[in-house]
């Protein structure tokens, strides 16, 4: 009898491939591209029908040089231009996903919000940028899975999601944990009233125009906004433009600097978590300067535990806004013993 074990082992770009069958132990290096093709759909290798995880963390240094490329990288004349870099301000106990679970405060449930961070938002008229709720550490996630897949909605300014229909993304309903109309029982999605008529297609029906900061906020759609899968037309782009339009219509640096809000769909992330939880989260990050390397690599063990991937910790230095590189390597702190400051 042949037995064929396939195991990837990840470098970079490419993955090392140990196969064993009736010749002797071999090992090859493939590409990503050879490894998707020898993988199905369903994560399944052609060859040996072994479900198979692929490894895909890069470099610190490789990621580093990639998030600030995203950072500096949004043109709002520009759809093909990337929108810059998601990121979650964090405390240690942060990445629980409070989806399916008991009702909590009367929060709609399956939610989890971060904010868009680029050079032209959420920044000081120097380039520094604006930490959200000055909090020292946090989650960077895939850009890639945000724009595809989890990016649910986005508000120019803080939605205030706790309370909103649709995991975040509709009209505002009561924190009555036990009332089926509440924010976290209610089941509206898609093209129902209460889901869609806080949408920013329909504001501009109803009033013929669109809100700036201190208006009536409405969403614009990601891919997942309509929670039966249905597919949505994505407004990421529609909605970052449209913030950028509004500062320099307001024209006052607190319409610069106040952060954004992107509702993430997190029964979609635990989707995504249970089968390629690299395709979710791309780092943990601490603020330099700051005690937040502790928290950082506290999230990024416990992410370890949790999902059996090991996620980079790097840092965000805000200053780095001003010369285009505000994501660097973990720098030495005086007086700092095993990464606890």
């Amino acid at each position: 009898m042949k037995c064929v074990v396939l195991a990837f082992f990840a470098c970079g770009s490419f993955a090392f491939r140990v196969s064993e069958g009736d010749d002797p132990l071999q090992i090859q290096v493939v590409t990503q591209a050879d490894v998707h093709d020898q993988i199905g759909t369903n994560g399944t290798s052609a060859e040996s029908g072994l479900t198979i995880r692929e490894i895909r963390s890069p470099p610190a240094s490789q990621l580093v040089d990639d998030l600030n490329a995203l950072y500096m990288g949004f043109d709002e004349n520009d759809r093909n231009s990337p929108l810059g870099v998601t990121m979650r301000m964090a405390t240690s106990d942060d990445f629980f996903l409070n989806c399916g679970h008991d009702c909590f405060h009367g929060y709609s449930d399956c939610k989890m919000s971060a904010s868009v961070y680029n050079h032209r938002v959420m920044r000081r008229s120097d380039g520094h940028i604006n930490v959200a709720m000055n909090r020292d550490s946090g989650i960077i996630f895939n850009q890639a899975a945000v724009e595809t897949t989890v990016g649910k909605c986005f508000y120019q300014y803080d939605g205030g999601t706790y309370f909103r229909v649709n995991r975040g993304c509709g009209s505002t309903a009561n924190g009555d944990c036990n009332d089926p109309e509440g924010a976290f029982l209610n089941n509206a999605t898609g093209e129902d009233p209460l889901a869609a008529r806080d949408s920013c297609e329909s504001h501009r029906q109803r009033h013929g125009s669109l809100p700036e900061r201190n208006g009536q906020l409405c969403f614009w759609r990601g891919p997942a906004y309509d929670a039966t899968g249905a597919t949505t037309q994505n407004q990421l782009f529609d909605g970052l433009a449209h913030r950028i339009a509004s500062q320099q219509s307001q024209g006052d640096k607190e319409s610069i600097e106040a952060w954004n809000e992107i509702v993430l769909d997190a029964a979609v992330m635990q989707q995504s978590l249970a089968s390629d939880p690299l395709s979710v989260v791309q780092a943990f990050f601490h603020v330099s300067g700051t005690h937040g390397r502790r928290q950082a690599h506290e999230m990024s063990a416990r992410f370890a535990a949790d999902y059996g991937a090991t996620i980079p910790v790097i840092e965000l230095d805000p200053d780095g806004g001003k010369s285009g590189e505000p994501f660097r390597l973990e720098q030495i702190q005086s007086g700092c013993r095993r990464r606890r400051c």
